[in-house]
């Protein structure tokens, strides 16, 4: 479901963690790449995607990496 722009209506943290990887993946670089770039592990940064509550300052983080600007809103339900 598209919502403002090229923005999109996310439900869970599976589709955040596929959008950053959508991302990863128009620019050519690995999540290991961005882990490095995060001072992390590889490993330690899957955690971060995986896990059941992603923070805000994490995704900002990622996108700060990303060199992408991050874009929230709220949208009335119709």
């Amino acid at each position: 479901e598209k919502m403002m722009g090229d923005g999109m209506k996310y439900t869970n943290n599976k589709q955040i963690h596929e959008a950053i990887k959508d991302e990863c993946r128009s620019q050519g670089k690995t999540l290991a790449e961005i882990a490095k770039a995060l001072g992390m592990l590889p490993q330690t940064f899957n955690g971060v995607l995986t896990k059941k509550h992603v923070a805000f300052d994490d995704v900002q983080r990622i996108a700060d990496a990303l060199d992408c600007d991050l874009y929230f809103g709220l949208v009335r339900r119709q």
